[in-house]
């Protein structure tokens, strides 16, 4: 939806100083047509015209705070961004102080739409206004390709995060992870995966390789020792199983003893097992293997042994 009047008088703030908005006459969700299915040509200057982008075009707003395209003599095309632009105005009548008189609020509100760039007042550039003069120019640009969309503008640095009382975030949580089938849950889990890691991060992750931890002689010597052991199980029969990594977590079976643990995409939480028996278990549960069972009684044995990127098991 375009408001395409936005402006203080049609701001309002409830009891909870949640904001509002009123008014609107001018908004539009959908373009104007006629009974014929032509465009009324008798709208006046709230006209709505057809773009073969989707926007839309038209003179509509209060002149202070509509965007160029809007206020422009020419039926430009205009989307959402139109709003965005109203809202650097508005923005700016809030982080300044009163304006005393009509005339100096018309003065300092038109030097701020100036087509290069905004130019604040004198005492409006003190220092200590650096991020709200970021906000505004970047919502005054006159370029609408270069006007953050509403959601750029909330996922911008220059925002703060949106405060939310202790005890209702702690409500909020708690009932977002007891309905795991929600849009919340997933709306979280998606947001929690899709987090940037910074090039920093990204380089030195494994900084031990850099710092000369990782020795060929190291490796050599744990390759020998794989490889022997590999070898004399072999010798007494032993059959490589690749069992699961990892398991779902599970208190009662491993508690107090917890490997590291870890959530998977679908926001389940999933952990390395403290030891071989519980996979090998679930694995005879869930399988069935075609072996032959001898005559004597026979134990099982197993063995593990695991370096970085490697990870065998053996069983006899």
């Amino acid at each position: 939806m375009i408001h395409r009047d936005l402006k203080p008088v049609n701001i309002f703030l409830d009891s909870d100083d949640h904001v509002k908005i009123g008014d609107f006459g001018l908004a539009t969700d959908h373009l104007a047509f006629t009974a014929d299915g032509k465009q009324d040509e008798q709208a006046g200057d709230h006209v709505i015209k057809s773009d073969p982008s989707g926007r839309l075009t038209g003179m509509v707003g209060t002149a202070l705070y509509v965007s160029p395209e809007v206020q422009g003599s020419t039926k430009s095309a205009y989307n959402q961004k139109v709003d965005l632009f109203s809202l650097g105005i508005i923005f700016f009548e809030m982080s300044y102080h009163p304006m005393m008189t009509a005339s100096e609020r018309i003065f300092v509100l038109n030097q701020l739409r100036d087509p290069i760039s905004p130019k604040f007042p004198e005492d409006f550039d003190d220092g200590e206004h650096t991020k709200q003069k970021s906000v505004i120019s970047w919502l005054l640009n006159h370029d609408p390709a270069k006007r953050p969309t509403a959601m750029e503008l909330l996922k911008s640095e220059l925002l703060p995060p949106p405060q939310m009382e202790e005890s209702e975030l702690h409500e909020v949580l708690h009932h977002t992870l007891a309905n795991i089938d929600g849009k919340a849950y997933r709306t979280m889990m998606g947001q929690i995966f899709s987090q940037h890691i910074s090039p920093a991060i990204d380089y030195t992750y494994d900084s031990d390789i850099l710092k000369g931890n990782f020795l060929i002689r190291t490796a050599k010597i744990q390759q020998l020792v794989c490889e022997t052991i590999i070898r004399i199980f072999k010798r007494h029969g032993a059959v490589q199983l690749c069992t699961p990594l990892l398991l779902p977590r599970n208190r009662q079976i491993y508690e107090h003893n917890e490997a590291a643990v870890f959530m998977d995409h679908s926001g389940m939480l999933v952990m390395l097992p403290f030891d071989l028996r519980v996979r090998l278990g679930f694995m005879f549960l869930l399988k069935d293997f075609p072996y032959q069972t001898p005559q004597h009684q026979t134990h099982t044995h197993t063995h593990t042994h695991t370096h970085r990127g490697l990870h065998l098991e053996y069983y006899l």
